[in-house]
C-alpha cells in the first residue's frame, strides 16, 4: 500500500479539489497581471519564474489562511510578507526597483485578499 492512497479519499472530496483548482486559477492570473510587462520584454524566463511562483504561492496561502483580519488586510499582509525575500536580492542588482515591486505587491496582495473569498464562495461546491 502507498503511504499517500490513504488521503486520497481526502484530496478527491469535490469541495476541496473546486477551492484548490479556484485558488490556483486565481494565482495564474494574478502571476500574469505581475509577469506582463516582463513577458512583453522578453525577459529571461527565470526571472519571470519567480514572480509567477511567488503569486500562485500567495494566492493559495491568502486563500487557506484563517488570520482574525479584513480579508483584503489578509491579502496584504500575506502579498508583502511572502515578498520580502524577494525584495531583499533585488535590492542588490536593481534598487529602483524595489519601490515598484513593493506596490505591485501591495496592490495585488489586496486586490487577491478581497477577491479570492468571494470567488471561492460564488463557485465552490
Amino acid at each position: 500500500r502507498i503511504f499517500c492512497a490513504g488521503y486520497l479519499p481526502f484530496l478527491l472530496k469535490k469541495s476541496i479539489m473546486n477551492k484548490l483548482l479556484i485558488l490556483l486559477a486565481i494565482g495564474v492570473i494574478a502571476a500574469l497581471v505581475d509577469t506582463a510587462p516582463m513577458l512583453l520584454r522578453k525577459t529571461p524566463w527565470i526571472q519571470i519564474a519567480t514572480p509567477f511562483t511567488h503569486w500562485i504561492a500567495a494566492a493559495l496561502l491568502i486563500g487557506y489562511s484563517t488570520m482574525p483580519l479584513p480579508d483584503w488586510a489578509k491579502g496584504l499582509v500575506i502579498g508583502v510578507i511572502t515578498t520580502i525575500p524577494f525584495l531583499f536580492v533585488l535590492a542588490q542588482s536593481h534598487p529602483n526597483a524595489v519601490p515598484v515591486v513593493a506596490g505591485i505587491s501591495v496592490a495585488l496582495g489586496t486586490v487577491l485578499g478581497v477577491v479570492i473569498p468571494w470567488v471561492v464562495a460564488r463557485f465552490s461546491a
